[in-house]
């Protein structure tokens, strides 16, 4: 059963309709959350459960929060939403790492020093292992991204930082640009005094969007948390103008049924990503106008 779930969840990346896989991912989640009940050490199972429920925290219900952001809706079901499977994600990933004998309470202590947690990870674990600790890693960090008012949980940004990055270290590739991604959201995110480097991080976003023109979703992202934050319009028109083609074209393919029969895998890897983006885009410009007023 494993096995075949592992398989089933790499083709959710092909999954070209984010209605399909908003309504569809729920189900699979109950379906692992089932599984993992009788099998609580099956690192397979966890791995899995790691990746979806912050796929769904990420895709979805973070997705639909961005519009009670824009909004200024009091209401905040989906902010509260993506807290509870990101945190599913880094309770299965505590599991993930118990079982490999790494204490997460111990990791936690080590917060002021990120070599070490990068050290003690690669002291316990394996190349193998480095997929689920990048998706533990980003579901630590997207959470906190949500809580930034919290000040006492930005002390703890770190931790999932050095996941990451102990992750990406053989293959910064990995994961179709989320490694040079989620390096970037740390960098321009954060002030110079806790590890923050603007300029860098605007570099390194550059550099990724540039490698990887076919995932939209780091546009999407760039505008979120570079342009819109400092309110820099212009160039938030000139990317949206450039993403509005990009979806056009992304939306004739996906009624094309001949250009779905001849794409290739690599092609389809970043469907997900883009219907996710697609739907962000979509938010953003409902919005556009009372974002920057």
């Amino acid at each position: 059963m494993a096995p075949m779930l592992e398989s089933g969840v790499q083709k959710n990346f092909e999954v070209r309709d984010w209605d399909y896989f908003a309504d569809a991912a729920p189900g699979n989640l109950l379906l692992l959350d089932s599984l993992l009940a009788t099998s609580p050490e099956n690192k397979t199972l966890l791995a899995q459960a790691i990746k979806s429920h912050f796929g769904y925290a990420f895709g979805v219900q973070e997705t639909l929060h961005w519009a009670e952001v824009y909004s200024e809706r009091e209401s905040k079901t989906y902010l509260n939403r993506a807290l509870y499977h990101y945190t599913k994600a880094i309770e299965y990933g505590e599991q993930y790492l118990n079982s490999e004998g790494v204490n997460y309470l111990q990791l936690k202590k080590l917060i002021l020093s990120p070599q070490k947690i990068k050290e003690a990870l690669a002291d316990n674990l394996s190349k193998t292992d480095r997929v689920a600790m990048f998706y533990l890693g980003a579901a630590y960090s997207s959470s906190l991204n949500l809580q930034r008012n919290r000040a006492d949980l930005l002390t703890l940004m770190p931790l999932g930082k050095a996941m990451i990055d102990w992750a990406c270290e053989d293959n910064p590739n990995m994961e179709q640009g989320l490694c040079s991604a989620f390096d970037a959201l740390y960098l321009i995110s954060r002030p110079q005094m806790l590890g923050g480097n603007p300029k860098k991080g605007l570099k390194i976003f550059k550099e990724v969007m540039k490698t990887y023109p076919q995932n939209a979703l780091l546009s999407i992202t760039y505008l979120q948390y570079y342009s819109i934050p400092r309110e820099n319009e212009k160039e938030f028109k000139t990317y949206m103008n450039r993403l509005k083609t990009f979806f056009a074209n992304f939306e004739q393919k996906r009624k094309d049924f001949n250009v779905l029969l001849k794409s290739s895998n690599h092609d389809n890897i970043f469907n997900l990503f883009n219907a996710i983006a697609e739907k962000r885009y979509s938010i953003l410009n409902k919005y556009r106008r009372k974002i920057f007023e």
